[in-house]
């Protein structure tokens, strides 16, 4: 009877150590269209993803998750979140063109997340 305890914690001990962490959920109610929609927001926030400008608090933590996010297609994400960086990324892409393009060169200058992160806005 022993037995069967210490599989249940191995079992459970396993899951937890393959679970993939996800990013914080604290952002998931945030109304995008606010930002996008305000010049001086949006301008605040890419200037602190490109390291142009000071940051906020929120600003800093997108910048650090961004490298990650990119590279393994936003797999740690919320479902919520995963909507709400299509959306500004398409507005970003369509809208700002320079910044989409400054935001490629610091984020993928060799092109090697291009086709996964088309597929992924696509999605």
């Amino acid at each position: 009877m022993a037995f069967l305890p210490t599989i249940i914690l191995v079992v459970v001990g396993l899951q937890l150590a393959f679970a993939e962490e996800m990013y914080s959920n604290k952002y998931d109610n945030v109304d995008v269209d606010v930002i996008l929609h305000s010049d001086r927001l949006l301008k605040r926030y890419m200037d602190c993803v490109l390291e142009k400008g000071p940051c906020s608090a929120d600003g800093r933590y997108f910048r650090s998750i961004l490298p990650d996010a990119l590279a393994t297609n936003c797999s740690k994400c919320t479902r919520k979140m995963k909507l709400n960086i299509r959306k500004v990324s398409k507005h970003i892409k369509k809208e700002r063109p320079d910044d989409w393009e400054s935001f490629v060169k610091k984020y993928d200058a060799d092109g090697k997340y291009k086709q996964s992160y088309e597929r992924f806005l696509d999605e």
